[in-house]
């Protein structure tokens, strides 16, 4: 990465999620960094691939800066000078859809979500997960996180912990009581995983819920 500047005035850039942060962090940043090339002592909480939001703690270990990073064009933007400058900063788009009778459904279908989870590419599998976290199939979706909770790749592990971690106690809630087992599987399969922060989210998960609930 070359290139640094700062956001001009009154410019923006697009952003539509943030990581949460669980224990050991929900994006296994080093993964990225070695990946892409990335600068070293950053924090990645947003990207897809193509772009990526971090903070920065170059200069600053305790107060770091917002950056905006492009693997492609070497570029890094500073974006804000704290993260709470950032958060103050945010704001939301309204986006409308036309109605097409042709192409009402303009997410992604089950066969080519479970195309990629099949697939290598692990960044679009990562972002097709979060993508679909607030699933109307709550059966299927709960059996994509349970091939993904023994992923060879920690980032997706990772991923389908902080899912739970995040979304729990609505997906208890809003799914039919009959698929809470799945639930519980995937909780179990996270428990006995290799890397020990997922090991440890996991252990709290299954301590908030209590499987009373189930």
């Amino acid at each position: 990465m070359k290139k640094e500047s700062h956001l001009e005035t009154n410019a923006y850039i697009e952003i539509n999620h943030i990581y949460g942060c669980g224990q050991g962090g929900i994006l296994d940043s080093d993964y990225l960094i070695d990946e892409w090339d990335l600068p070293k002592n950053i924090l990645i909480f947003s990207g897809d691939g193509n772009s990526f939001f971090a903070l920065d703690y170059r200069k600053d270990s305790v107060n770091p800066s917002v950056i905006y990073l492009e693997p492609e064009t070497e570029e890094i933007i500073e974006v804000a000078h704290t993260f709470d400058n950032f958060l103050n900063n945010l704001s939301k788009e309204e986006v409308f859809f036309e109605n097409d009778e042709d192409d009402e459904d303009w997410g992604i279908s089950e066969e080519a979500a479970e195309t990629i989870f099949s697939g290598n590419d692990i960044l679009l599998i990562e972002e097709t997960l979060l993508n679909l976290q607030y699933p109307e199939n709550h059966k299927w979706y709960f059996e994509q996180l349970l091939k993904c909770a023994t992923h060879s790749e920690a980032l997706i592990r990772e991923t389908v912990t902080n899912i739970l971690n995040n979304n729990l106690e609505i997906y208890i809630i809003e799914s039919d009581k009959n698929l809470h087992f799945l639930l519980e599987e995937i909780i179990e399969k996270l428990i006995a995983d290799k890397n020990e922060s997922i090991r440890s989210e996991a252990r709290e998960i299954r301590k908030r819920i209590k499987y009373k609930h189930f």
